[in-house]
């Protein structure tokens, strides 16, 4: 008897350690990627083949992630749908949609995103605004609202404003900047401020169809990253894509066929460890165009 109630006494101390042990673990495990929440994902098969170098992109409701000011550029309304499982793993699935309208006096877009699974989940909306200035100058703010989930351990919320500017320069070039995180907001009690992003970028497009993109992103936890994408139409709605960024290498091409309101885009994002990621979306265009007054 006095045998088994040592074994049990070791047994009960092992599994008080072991609980311990896992707690402190999910603990460190939840709390990294409650700090990590915010990282700025692909919100489109479009972006995602340029490499994600957005910050002077215009015409594309999604660049708002990188910089608000690129809805000035907005022609036409539209809608698309995005979606993709990060390096091909389930829980990492990645839902997006993305909207945009021009304005009598600017544009609006907005982006909401899900991203996860069962024992993590991570759910963003991006609500932007941007007006012309000088027929050169455009100027755009969006507010993200951020919420992550842990099975068993809640979630958490921050929200963040962004802000950027876009300048043309020439016919042929354009310049944009922008900060993220100008409130340096936090996740819930955490003493970790969410991701601040530094910004600046150009845009040329030496001919109708052709439009070549480069972009310095210098993040606050991370070294200098750069970036470019090359789009060119081949053929009446059939447009190619292709991009590479640094820090970490990925290598991306993309593809786009246009059947008069509708657009459908492929691409794939290959990192040198994790693997390929394959990112679809369909977009759809609505009402009329607007002539672009910058």
């Amino acid at each position: 008897m006095i045998c088994r109630a040592e074994r049990n006494r070791r047994a009960a101390r092992f599994l008080l350690f072991w609980k311990n042990i896992t707690a402190c673990s999910l603990f460190l495990f939840i709390r990294s990627f409650c700090l990590a929440a915010g990282e700025e994902l692909s919100p489109s098969a479009a972006c995602a083949g340029l490499a994600s170098a957005l910050c002077a992109c215009p015409g594309k409701p999604e660049s708002l992630v990188q910089n608000p000011s690129c809805l000035a550029f907005l022609e036409q309304a539209e809608i698309q749908f995005s979606s993709c499982a990060l390096f091909g793993l389930r829980e990492c699935s990645l839902k997006s949609m993305a909207a945009g309208s021009p304005l009598p006096f600017g544009a609006w877009g907005c982006v909401m995103q899900s991203l996860g699974g069962g024992l993590y989940r991570e759910n963003g909306c991006a609500l932007g605004f941007a007006a012309c200035s000088r027929d050169r100058i455009s100027l755009g703010v969006s507010v993200r609202i951020l919420y992550a989930q842990a099975a068993g351990y809640g979630g958490r919320a921050a929200a963040c404003l962004d802000m950027g500017w876009t300048v043309r320069i020439s016919g042929h070039w354009l310049w944009g900047a922008a900060v993220s995180n100008c409130t340096r907001s936090r996740m819930g009690g955490l003493q970790g401020v969410l991701p601040q992003c530094g910004r600046t970028g150009i845009s040329y497009s030496p001919s109708p169809g052709v439009l070549v993109l480069a972009e310095l992103d210098k993040d606050s936890r991370c070294p200098l990253e750069s970036k470019c994408g090359i789009e060119t139409e081949l053929a009446p709605g059939l447009v190619f894509r292709c991009g590479f960024g640094t820090r970490p290498d990925v290598f991306c091409l993309g593809i786009g066929a246009a059947r008069q309101r509708l657009r459908l885009d492929y691409a794939v994002s290959i990192h040198p460890v994790m693997g390929a990621t394959n990112h679809v979306s369909l977009r759809l265009l609505l009402g009329r165009v607007r002539k672009s007054r910058i």
